[in-house]
């Protein structure tokens, strides 16, 4: 698939989980990708609705992002790879 895709150049994450700061520097960190949290926790669903009303102009919803850019740590990394390697050997791939 990475071949008939264009590589990601941010992370975009809405819903409850992503008001975790926590989480969204970590993913940060692990993708080496911005990682871009809108002020408007339901993003999917608003989407859905203005979808849903035909794209009406009127409904230019203006959000702001906090966006949480990749760090250098060694720490997470590492316990990251270590996790990868135990779900490898654990499935077999």
């Amino acid at each position: 698939m990475a071949a008939h895709v264009a590589p990601a150049r941010r992370i975009r994450v809405s819903g409850g989980v992503s008001q975790l700061d926590g989480l969204c520097q970590r993913l940060a960190c692990i993708s080496a990708l911005p990682v871009h949290r809108r002020d408007d926790p339901e993003a999917s669903a608003r989407g859905i609705a203005y979808l849903a009303a035909g794209c009406p102009p009127q409904w230019n919803h203006q959000a702001h992002e906090q966006i949480f850019p990749p760090r250098a740590d060694a720490a997470l990394l590492g316990r990251y790879r270590r996790w990868r390697e135990l779900m490898r050997q654990a499935t077999g791939t």
